[in-house]
Parts: structure tokens; C-alpha cells; sequence
């Protein structure tokens, strides 16, 4: 058996992720403390990148593949894919309990709103993966509850750090499930409302089709 020791060494940051996570990309997301990167060679994981409990770590730090920043690579990562992969993960850090949760996807699409503008419209690539954790009959709910709010404290002055705990103050299990039965009761209402049109529907047919079959019934003895 042979045991290998994996030590971290800092090395120069790539042009490639200078361009791309520069001061400017941090002061739009409004975070703090930049959250540092972990380069490995894991290309059979299937991931971008990802995010280990904080203490199988370092300092905290998220892994992104290095294979997207090697100059050679034959269809280099896009700006837009590099950012969104940062902003997902450390959406994962900020929170560090949750994984595709509805706070999670809260916070990650606030971010993704922060961090997008004319040339980059990253909260385009935010999906329901990130909302992967949730019941499939709850999503509607949680999606338009996580929206409005990210979207509310996109446009404030709150660091990533506060939206993080004010997501998870303002997203409580309480709220989350009051959400999903205000929905759940609008869907029952629709349906009520729908089967009651039928039924009208239905009324207006038979009553029609008597109308005729009386006036076809008057004027054909007429002509007898």
C-alpha cells in the first residue's frame, strides 16, 4: 500500500484568472473577503468546482478545476463560466450548512444578479440543480419565494456575508412552509375555479342545444 501526503503550495495566480476575477468582480458581488482558490487536476470528476467542509480545509478555500485556466486547453472556459462556478461555490461557503436548498439558491441567484451586466448575464445560468435539495411539488413555491428576495437584496448595499445570514434569517422553515401552502391552496382555488367553468361550460351547452331543439320543435309542427 502506498500513503500520499497532499500539501497546498501557493503559486502565481494565472493571467487567465486575473482578468477574470478582478477587484471590480468582487466589488459587484460585495464581498468582503474574497473567498481564495484551490487549483486541482480532477477532470474525472465531472465537476467545475466545489466546495469541502471548511475544515477539510486550509483557510476556507473552493476548488476549481486547473485544467480551465491551462493555456493549452483546446476550447478554453468562458469569463461568464469561470464567474458563475466562483459565485456558486461560494454561495456553498457563505452557508455553510446548506446545499441546494432554497437559501442556497436564495443567495447563489442574488450573487449571480450582483455579478451580471450587459456582456455577462450570469443569472441566466442559474437553474433548478441549485434547487436540487427541494421536494419537485415544492419548487414553484420556493422559486418565486427565493427570487423575489434575491432579487430585493441584489440591489442593496448588504455585503455577500449579511445576505448570506439575512437569507437566513428571512428564510426560515416557518416562512418556506407557509409559502408552499399559500401556494398549494392558489393551485386548489385554480382548479375549483376550472372545474366550476366546465361545469358552466357545460350548463351553456345543454341549454343551447334545448333552446334549438325547442324552437326546432315549435316550427317544425308549425309547418305540419
Amino acid at each position: 500500500m502506498i500513503m500520499k501526503f497532499l500539501t497546498l503550495q501557493k503559486i502565481e495566480v494565472p493571467s487567465e484568472m486575473l482578468a477574470v476575477f478582478s477587484v471590480e468582480f468582487f466589488e459587484l458581488i460585495k464581498v468582503e473577503k474574497p473567498v481564495d482558490i484551490l487549483l486541482l487536476d480532477t477532470p474525472q470528476s465531472g465537476f467545475g468546482g466545489w466546495c469541502a467542509p471548511r475544515n477539510q480545509t486550509e483557510n476556507g478555500e473552493i476548488v476549481m478545476q486547473r485544467e480551465y485556466v491551462l493555456p493549452t486547453r483546446p476550447r478554453p472556459v468562458s469569463s461568464c463560466d469561470l464567474k458563475h462556478i466562483y459565485v456558486h461555490e461560494l454561495s456553498h461557503r457563505l452557508l455553510q450548512n446548506e446545499k441546494h436548498s432554497i437559501r442556497f439558491f436564495c443567495l447563489n441567484l442574488c450573487l449571480q444578479i450582483r455579478a451580471s451586466n450587459q456582456e455577462s448575464r450570469l443569472f441566466e445560468s442559474v437553474n433548478l440543480y441549485d434547487l436540487s435539495d427541494v421536494i419537485f411539488s415544492d419548487v414553484p413555491a420556493a422559486f418565486g419565494l427565493a427570487f423575489s428576495l434575491a432579487h430585493s437584496l441584489a440591489i442593496t448595499n448588504l455585503t455577500a456575508e449579511q445576505v448570506a445570514k439575512k437569507i437566513q434569517t428571512e428564510l426560515t422553515d416557518n416562512v418556506i412552509e407557509n409559502k408552499k401552502n399559500e401556494v398549494l391552496n392558489l393551485q386548489k382555488e385554480l382548479s375549483e375555479l376550472k372545474a366550476s367553468k366546465f361545469f358552466i361550460f357545460v350548463l351553456g351547452v345543454i341549454g343551447t342545444s334545448t333552446f334549438w331543439l325547442f324552437v326546432l320543435f315549435i316550427f317544425g309542427n308549425g309547418h305540419l
